[in-house]
């Protein structure tokens, strides 16, 4: 269906573009920050692996600062394609996260009764 302007001219939409259509190949994604983000939930939504997020946080240093653990909602964070990160950037990443969080992802045991 054509829409119409002010004007009266008539406008025509030949192609559809999704708005949450998957970026090409090998592109770099965009992630817009909502509350309740964090670097680590995004490597696990993204990569599938909470513990890579000094990758995320590494090509977003200049809109994120000095603090991973702050986002700041609205923020457009890019989320580098899992084709292009190295199998080393991906252990430095691992071994950047276990240093800040070094019992990360060990769950204790409850005391014996």
């Amino acid at each position: 269906m054509p829409l119409l302007s002010r004007s009266r001219q008539v406008y025509r939409f030949s192609t559809y573009i999704p708005r949450n259509a998957d970026p090409p190949s090998g592109a770099d994604r965009i992630h817009k920050v909502v509350v309740g983000d964090t670097l680590s939930g995004l490597a696990k939504k993204y990569y599938g692996d909470m513990h890579i997020w000094p990758i995320i946080y590494d090509r977003n240093r200049n809109i994120v600062g000095a603090n991973p653990d702050k986002l700041r909602v609205g923020d457009s964070l890019a989320i580098p394609a899992l084709g292009k990160i190295t199998p080393e950037q991906i252990r430095k990443a691992k071994q950047t996260a276990q240093m800040r969080f070094p019992h990360a992802g060990i769950v204790v045991p409850p005391p014996a009764r």
